[in-house]
């Protein structure tokens, strides 16, 4: 009869490896547990067992462990913490980035499927300076001697007045550097220079383990472009490990929509400390 309790520490790294967002680990340990048929029967043997044996799993844990390595990932990805409220309407674009293997390229998120415009070629990362990728984080990019993470983002061409850009990204800081941040915003639009507008910043801790931050940056584009380019400002030390990237194309703004972008961000960011305090 296998062991329960051999389960029970297989399902506890499991629960880790979900909440650190580490997939590889995650596939390691699913090969590693043995068909459900045999746990649920070892489970009953458990549950008959005397009291004394229960104190080594909550039923409850046991049970959603066994569901996140029986069934796979939750839809939401670890880096995918603050989404915009439009994503998936007309006119809106998504790319993932979890930088899997080293080099530039397309989005390659597990999570996210690409949706891309007709402004003109592919979603791309291009790593600029000295950054190095590493396989911290089941792949991350380290800015050894400081540079850049450089996107380019095609939008849909249309007749909207403006383009919100939506940058969600998770990041190790070095604290005798500054924070990475995305700057350098440049895009093209047919009838003259695009200005940029931030809208709003918000970072919060999500692993005090391994001290991994998220950070949403919101900016306004007019007029809106066909494409545009940023770089995320990677300072020696700093780790980048997943981006997120929306974009919307949008009628005159509202003094409720700008509003509604800031709640989104406090309520994200509120809900996350309090989880963290919880435990």
């Amino acid at each position: 009869m296998l062991k329960l309790e051999t389960h029970k520490f297989l399902f506890d790294d499991a629960l880790t490896a979900y909440y650190h967002g580490r997939r590889a680990q995650m596939r390691m340990l699913r090969s590693a547990i043995p068909p459900r048929s045999l746990i649920l029967a070892d489970w009953r043997t458990h549950m008959n067992a005397d009291s004394s044996r229960r104190r080594f799993v909550h039923p409850l844990i046991y049970l959603f462990a066994l569901s996140l390595v029986t069934f796979g990932w939750a839809p939401v990805s670890a880096d995918d913490l603050v989404p915009p409220p439009w994503r998936g309407d007309p006119l809106t674009t998504v790319a993932e980035w979890d930088f899997l293997t080293p080099g530039a390229g397309f989005p390659d998120g597990l999570s996210l499927a690409p949706v891309i415009g007709d402004g003109g070629g592919l979603p791309q990362m291009t790593p600029t300076g000295g950054v190095v990728w590493d396989p911290v984080f089941n792949g991350s990019w380290i800015g050894q001697t400081g540079g850049a993470l450089q996107f380019y983002i095609p939008d849909w061409i249309d007749n909207e007045p403006y383009k919100d850009l939506w940058v969600q990204f998770t990041y190790q800081p070095n604290p005798s550097v500054p924070l990475p941040e995305v700057s350098n915003i440049q895009a093209f639009d047919p009838t003259g220079p695009v200005v940029v507008s931030p809208l709003s910043t918000n970072d919060f801790l999500i692993d005090p383990i391994d001290n991994l931050y998220h950070r949403t940056q919101v900016f306004r584009l007019f007029p809106n472009p066909d494409w545009e380019t940023f770089d995320i400002v990677v300072a020696p030390d700093v780790v980048i490990t997943q981006v997120v990237v929306d974009t919307i194309s949008v009628p005159e703004p509202s003094t409720f929509v700008l509003a509604g972008i800031c709640g989104v961000l406090a309520l994200a960011a509120g809900r996350r400390r309090l989880q963290w305090r919880k435990k």
